[in-house]
Formats: C-alpha cells, sequence, structure tokens
C-alpha cells in the first residue's frame, strides 16, 4: 500500500471547490510506467500509459464516496479499476480532474506490478481531512 500525495494543484482543486468559485471533482484515475517518485510538486505521472503511447489504456472514472476516519463524513475514497490492454508493469497512479489531460490531484508511487492482457488493478485513494 502507497501512501498517496497531494499535488499543489490538488490543494488548488480543494479551495475551489470549498469556495465554490468553481473546480471539477478528481474522479478521473490514471496508472502508469514511470520510475520517477510522485511528490507533492508532481503535475502529472511521469510515464503515463495512455491509449497514444500504449494502445489499450485509457483513464477510468472512479467511483466517490464519503466515509469516516475520525469526523462524519471526513474522507472522501475514490475506487476506481483499470483493465491492461497488454502485458505491462504498472508502478505509479494518480487522479486527475479531466478525463485527458487535467490537473493531478493526487498520485503514488510503488513497487511494480506485472500485469498480463486483461489482468485489472482496482485503485482506492482515500483523502482525509482532520
Amino acid at each position: 500500500m502507497a501512501t498517496a500525495i497531494i499535488t499543489e494543484a490538488g490543494d488548488a482543486i480543494c479551495a475551489n471547490l470549498v469556495s465554490g468559485l468553481g473546480g471539477t471533482i478528481p474522479k478521473y484515475l490514471a496508472w502508469g510506467t514511470g520510475s520517477t517518485a510522485f511528490s507533492k510538486s508532481s503535475t502529472a505521472l511521469s510515464a503515463e500509459a495512455t491509449t497514444t503511447n500504449d494502445p489499450g489504456y485509457a483513464r477510468a472514472t472512479a467511483t466517490v464516496t464519503l466515509s469516516t476516519t475520525t469526523y462524519t463524513n471526513d474522507t472522501d475514497n475514490f475506487v476506481g479499476t483499470l483493465t491492461a490492454g497488454a502485458a505491462i508493469t504498472i508502478t505509479e497512479a494518480a487522479l486527475f480532474d479531466a478525463l485527458t489531460v487535467g490537473n493531478c490531484f493526487e498520485g503514488a508511487s510503488f513497487t511494480g506490478v506485472a500485469l498480463a492482457t486483461n489482468d485489472s488493478i482496482q485503485f482506492t485513494f482515500q483523502t482525509v481531512f482532520d
């Protein structure tokens, strides 16, 4: 289990949504094969698997729910599944506010998970506001 990092753009997304002045819910899940560690200043995955560079891969729309960690409804849960179109080793995942490109809300790097064609990974991002 990797610890996700909310990015600088993620902070701005939260501020926009809370203020009511704009913003889009970051519910689009992407994965990648990069080797650069995810950080607070990351704006994208280091090597996102996309339909352009890895045919068969596209972002998934996560299901968003609330749960309780410490206080009622203090946790956002983003759950989505991505399926491999071919053999690939996944080393990173992130949430964006758009189906393509967009702002990176949060993400994580992790030890590679080798997948065969049609294997899938269900990702769960939990953002706790405490």
